[in-house]
């Protein structure tokens, strides 16, 4: 019983010193490219559906070879960025400090299993001191799943390398009264290459806490009051779950740890701060069962 209550002090600590954090993942829209909608509630067809529903060939046509007239120009730039709502590229030293790449993503394919369906093609281009392109790494119509896709080159893991993220979030109208969940597909650096963490985009709202610890953090409903966060320790064979944290619509948040699958309560609160009280437990959990990282 003492060991809960110091630990329930701790987290409730927490709480308090977290009502104004945001989710690691908030400012990524500022410097992504954006499909169709741009993150925003559209009661209608969007632009970006309308078009390709008019002529689909001709608009993926043009948009693969305006994509690469842009890399073309840019070959000689030391550093640059663009992205619009049918491509993204960036020019720099963003992986390797002794090597230039441009990285390069674009409408694939569109509309394909439904109208929010949509691919892109990856591209990673080592730049030579010439300013050639030597393709180091090709992914073919990467699903978005959703039509809101975002791209950003970031460290997101934690690690000191910088990865890159193909993001897509629901539309905002996707669950009505449910807040939109975000979900990534990220590309580690690895010998001149990239290489995708297979099944990292089933995670729900991930952030790191360091470079082989994250949580998610998943909306079930009641106007947002719903909501749970697992924690997950990085393992040779995966992902392993360390503990859940959950608000069951009840307006009581509760805590556990995981023995195997049998679930060992450790902490309640009545302060509900969605991702900080999520962000708060994560912290006093780690700091009382000392996981290491």
């Amino acid at each position: 019983m003492q060991t809960i209550k110091a630990f329930l002090s701790s987290i409730i600590i927490f709480f308090l010193f977290s009502l104004a954090a945001s989710a690691q993942n908030g400012s990524y829209y500022a410097d992504s490219l954006m499909i169709a909608t741009k993150g925003c509630a559209y009661d209608g067809p969007s632009p970006m559906s309308m078009r390709f529903r008019l002529d689909k060939d001709n608009t993926l046509r043009y948009i693969r070879a305006r994509s690469f007239e842009l890399l073309q120009r840019h070959l000689a730039d030391a550093a640059y960025y663009y992205a619009d709502a049918d491509v993204f590229l960036s020019i720099g030293n963003f992986f390797d400090p002794q090597k230039r790449h441009a990285v390069l993503i674009y409408i694939a394919d569109a509309l394909v299993n439904s109208d929010n369906d949509y691919r892109v093609n990856v591209h990673l281009f080592e730049l030579s001191e010439r300013n050639e392109p030597t393709e180091t790494f090709f992914t073919k119509h990467l699903s978005g799943y959703y039509e809101n896709v975002a791209v950003a080159i970031h460290d997101f893991d934690l690690d000191g390398q910088q990865e890159l993220l193909v993001h897509t979030s629901e539309p905002e109208w996707y669950h009505n009264d449910r807040p939109m969940n975000e979900y990534y597909h990220v590309f580690e650096y690895k010998n001149n290459s990239l290489a995708m963490v297979k099944g990292f985009e089933d995670y729900p709202n991930p952030t790191y806490i360091a470079p082989n610890l994250f949580y998610t953090y998943s909306n079930c409903g009641c106007g947002g009051d719903c909501w749970n966060s697992w924690l997950y320790q990085q393992t040779p064979e995966g992902y392993e779950q360390q503990g859940l944290v959950e608000n069951a619509c009840t307006g009581i948040v509760k805590g556990y740890r995981l023995d195997g699958i049998k679930r060992i309560q450790i902490a309640e609160s009545l302060t509900d701060n969605g991702t900080g009280s999520a962000k708060a437990f994560w912290g006093a959990f780690i700091e009382r069962y000392g996981l290491e990282y």
